[in-house]
């Protein structure tokens, strides 16, 4: 059972009980014509109307929201795809950072080897040195003659 019944059905009942105690005859005149109806029947009809042009009176505004939902709907889409690919973005972005790091320490753990070799003591305990060769006359060449 719906929840809609629960509010239907009682009204149909007190309409019908509205309509029982309410079976005088009225004259309705309205731009030259004239109907004879119940009372209840001219009751309810100007009840129906009233719910009719406030529900018409209503319809421009939801419309709007309706509109404006599905514009913002649209974009919570975009918004949600842009921070997925930026999400990917950063994952990527990250993955380089810890490969330029790892790249980084291997570099730096080759510099400290490689200038651990240099700082070694030469083969005769103290550190090497690189003596200039010289040329047969005993005078270092010079470029100019």
């Amino acid at each position: 059972m719906t929840w809609g019944w629960l509010v239907w059905f009682p009204a149909a009942v007190l309409m019908a009980l509205f309509a029982g105690q309410n079976t005088d005859l009225v004259v309705i005149r309205f731009l030259g014509w004239e109907w004879r109806t119940w009372q209840a029947l001219v009751i309810v009809g100007a009840i129906a109307a009233g719910v009719l042009l406030t529900a018409l009176s209503a319809l421009p505004q939801r419309v709007r929201a309706y509109l404006r939902s599905s514009e913002l709907q649209s974009q919570v889409r975009r918004l949600e795809e842009e921070k997925r690919r930026l999400a990917e973005r950063a994952a990527r972005a990250e993955e380089e950072a810890r490969q330029l790091a790892d790249r980084l320490k291997r570099a730096e753990e080759e510099v400290r080897r490689l200038s651990g070799q240099e700082a070694q003591p030469g083969p005769r305990g103290g550190t090497p040195v690189v003596e200039a060769t010289k040329p047969p006359g005993g005078v270092p060449e010079s470029g100019a003659r």
